[in-house]
């Protein structure tokens, strides 16, 4: 009976380090699953904050095309900006101005001549508190027309934050030159939207 008795102790410690055994095995299993899909989770973040990154300078200065109203992907500075291509037909046909978070725009926008596509080659430069535009292939006379393409005021006074006035100018018979006159100086962006082609200057607040 005794040595039964032992064969039966045996036997129940065995099945006491099997289970216990068992039970670590799932312990680790489990934790290291978790790990997994919380490296998963973080790698899936980074690529959310990688979009929503800001655009960098020389995105800026190569002209960034965005929809309007988007606040996405600005970059303000005093450096030199422009854009464009040479090559197409466009008129002046309005100037305006907009407000954004942080900003305010000053909106040129064209009217594409003979199906020019794109957007005319262009450069903005701030020297004080005067942002000056030159817009390549434009012009403000409508052959068809006979007339002015735009027939706004000049300047367009717009009394905003930080912008007061929008002038244009006839700077050759291909070339305009639009001059955003500030309150004060301030840095700026630039952003080409299409339809109608429009070029929007933005000046942070």
């Amino acid at each position: 009976m005794a040595a039964k008795k032992g064969g039966g102790l045996k036997q129940g410690m065995v099945w006491i380090v099997m289970i216990g055994g068992l039970a670590i095995l799932a312990y680790f299993t489990l934790a290291g699953g978790n790990s997994g899909s919380n490296t998963t989770k973080t790698a899936k973040n980074g690529n959310v904050a990688a979009v929503s990154t800001p655009k960098t300078a020389s995105q800026g200065t190569g002209g960034n095309t965005q929809s309007a109203g988007s606040s996405t992907n600005v970059n303000f500075n005093l450096s030199p900006k422009n854009g464009g291509s040479l090559g197409g037909s466009f008129l002046l046909k309005n100037l305006s101005m907009s407000k954004g978070t942080g900003y305010e725009s000053a909106n040129i926008f064209l009217k594409s001549v003979s199906g020019s596509g794109g957007f005319p080659k262009y450069g903005a430069s701030i020297t004080g508190s005067t942002i000056t535009i030159t817009l390549s292939d434009t012009k403000n006379f409508d052959i068809d027309m006979g007339g002015s393409s735009y027939t706004g005021e000049n300047p367009l006074v717009v009394n905003g934050s930080v912008i007061k006035n929008i002038s244009w100018a006839q700077n050759g018979e291909d070339s305009l030159r639009i001059n955003i006159n500030l309150k004060n100086q301030a840095s700026f962006d630039d952003v080409v939207l299409s339809s109608p082609p429009t070029l929007e200057i933005r000046v942070a607040i």
